[in-house]
């Protein structure tokens, strides 16, 4: 009887056994079957749901913004103005950083990088602005001397160190470095283009309107850069004038 029961138990271990080998191989084999790999799919299938799995949230790397500056703005430092002749598109030179000799204080051009007048400013596209002379001193700001511009006159402003005037403001006796000759001058009358690199100015007269402005030079006459209002006027007085252009280099 002892020895009877002693085969019962181990064939119920032994059954046991393989029953719990033949669970564990059904579960392997329904784990990798894809349709079962869900909850419902279990559940729906007689098994049991599948364990919690813990996942690490995943973390959301802050965005780092870049401070730009506002659209067509610019700021340039210690660089030159190149000028050229309008008509051809030739380069003439630099614009000087001297004025023309004698008692004419107001400036020209000249062929070597090494004596060019270098200059800094921060352009806005909504207003006219300063453009500064390094080394200027006094009269910190470039700009013109004059009287009022208008179509159907041959007047002339010349290009001059000067003091600070408002944007879009008339010309006023603050002091520039040709006011022997004209005592008014205007200084933030300057626009800027950020694609081709162009520097042009615009008087304003004492009406306070906008007056027709180009850049001429006379390279047979007073030798330094001027604006005038009618280029026809000024080159019937002065033959050998021309248009002339801005633009801004860093050599």
């Amino acid at each position: 009887m002892f020895h009877l029961r002693n085969i019962l138990v181990l064939l119920f271990l032994a059954l046991s056994s393989a029953t719990a080998r033949l669970q564990v191989k059904r579960q392997s084999q329904v784990l990798n079957v894809p349709e079962l790999r869900t909850n419902a799919a279990r559940l729906a299938a007689g098994l049991s749901p599948l364990p919690p799995v813990r996942r690490n949230p995943t973390r959301v790397q802050e965005k780092r913004t870049r401070t730009s500056s506002s659209p067509g703005c610019e700021d340039h430092n210690q660089e030159y103005i190149k000028v050229y002749r309008k008509s051809s598109g030739n380069l003439i030179g630099y614009l000087k950083q001297d004025t023309v000799s004698g008692s004419i204080k107001a400036y020209g051009i000249t062929s070597s990088k090494s004596s060019a007048m270098q200059i800094t400013f921060s352009s806005t596209p909504s207003n006219p602005f300063d453009v500064s002379i390094t080394g200027s001193g006094t009269y910190p700001y470039l700009g013109f001397a004059g009287n009022d511009l208008t179509s159907g006159s041959s007047n002339a402003n010349a290009l001059v160190a000067t003091k600070h005037t408002n944007p879009n403001s008339a010309a006023s006796t603050i002091g520039n470095s040709y006011s022997s000759s004209f005592s008014k001058s205007e200084s933030s009358v300057w626009a800027y283009n950020t694609g081709t690199k162009e520097l042009t100015p615009q008087w304003v007269n004492s009406n306070g309107n906008k007056a027709p402005t180009y850049l001429v030079y006379d390279p047979n006459g007073s030798g330094y850069v001027q604006i005038t209002g009618d280029v026809a006027k000024f080159q019937s007085a002065h033959p050998a004038a021309y248009v002339v252009q801005f633009f801004v280099s860093t050599n």
